[in-house]
Order: C-alpha cells, then sequence, then structure tokens
C-alpha cells in the first residue's frame, strides 16, 4: 500500500447541549450573537448589538468542552496532493 503527500484542511463542528443559569448581560450577548450569525461565529467576528461583543464568545469557550459534544462532523475544506 502506498503513501501519499497531502495537504488537508479540515473544519471539525462538534454538538453540545447544556442547561445552565446565565446573567442579563449574557443573555442579551448570546440572543445578539444567534441574531447576527445564526451559521456560526468566530473568534474575529464582532457584535453590533452587544457593548461587549466578546462576552458570548468568552462564555461559550468556557461552557462548551469537546468532552461535553454529542455529535460531531467534518468537513474537508482543501485537500490537495503534493
Amino acid at each position: 500500500m502506498g503513501m501519499k503527500k497531502i495537504n488537508l484542511q479540515v473544519k471539525v463542528t462538534y454538538t453540545v447541549s447544556m442547561e445552565c443559569e446565565v446573567t442579563d448581560d449574557i443573555m442579551k450577548a448570546l440572543e445578539c450573537m444567534q441574531e447576527e450569525f445564526p451559521s456560526g461565529m468566530y473568534d474575529d467576528h464582532t457584535l453590533d448589538c452587544s457593548e461587549d461583543s466578546s462576552k458570548a464568545f468568552e462564555w461559550l469557550g468556557d461552557k462548551c468542552k469537546e468532552n461535553d459534544a454529542y455529535s460531531w462532523s467534518f468537513e474537508i475544506e482543501d485537500l490537495t496532493e503534493e
């Protein structure tokens, strides 16, 4: 069986579900995030409707861990043979 050298970029997505309590500020930031970025927010995005655009992103980063995931998906963004 032969080997090939490749360049590979993969987008990994996992889904986490939780029940929790949040402050009013975090709730507003999460609602803003959902409204402005329904397909997902990245760390270089900013929210227009929130005074602190990083609150929702930071809070989710603290609460959503890979070990909590109940489903995963993989999307190959780039695959080229060298």
